[in-house]
């Protein structure tokens, strides 16, 4: 009777085993999909824009006088290039000559 006990017990804890093994192991559904891309690329574009800048020095007694001939001087290089001018620092230094 002892055989017998002992070869149920050995199968009781070989069934409990098992069924652990089978809980561990099972197959897990994912529940996310995943797309994974990689990629590179290259292009060569023309730009479409330019910075050109020049500066135009006047000296006059006067500085509204200075200023109109700067306005002269700066009126044929602006018919070259017809985009938009943008006037972006106008500085007025007082010289003083001796």
């Amino acid at each position: 009777m002892n055989n017998n006990v002992y070869k149920i017990v050995l199968l009781t804890i070989g069934l409990i085993l098992f069924g652990i093994t089978l809980y561990v192991y099972r197959p897990v559904q994912n529940r996310y999909t995943r797309i994974t891309v990689v990629g590179d690329s290259q292009t060569k574009v023309a730009p479409d824009t330019a910075q050109i800048t020049f500066s135009v020095v006047t000296q006059n007694a006067q500085a509204l006088n200075a200023q109109q001939e700067n306005s002269k001087k700066a009126k044929p290089s602006s018919k070259r290039s017809k985009p938009r001018r943008k006037t972006l620092i106008l500085k007025l230094k007082p010289a003083i000559i001796v």
